[in-house]
């Protein structure tokens, strides 16, 4: 539970991206929920969804370590391990 926590930026990522997700939460974002989203107009139940991260930070810890910085690094990453 996120007792006291200032949140100044929200972002909405999807489940698929572990991988950035994990690098967020290593500097400092918070998962603030777990949603998912009817594709289809329909209900989950019956439609196509897709499912989602909530993440918020701090102002401080948006500026020290955005998500563009996130995606950057991830891509870095990515490049070095499997060299493309």
């Amino acid at each position: 539970m996120l007792l006291n926590y200032d949140v100044d930026r929200v972002e909405k990522i999807d489940t698929s991206e572990t991988e950035l997700v994990n690098l967020l939460l290593d500097h400092g974002w918070k998962i603030l929920s777990i949603v998912q989203e009817s594709i289809d107009g329909s209900s989950t139940l019956q439609g196509f969804a897709s499912s989602f991260f909530i993440l918020g930070a701090s102002k401080e810890t948006a500026e020290k370590y955005p998500i563009k910085k996130s995606k950057d690094e991830l891509e870095k990453l990515i490049e070095k391990k499997y060299g493309f």
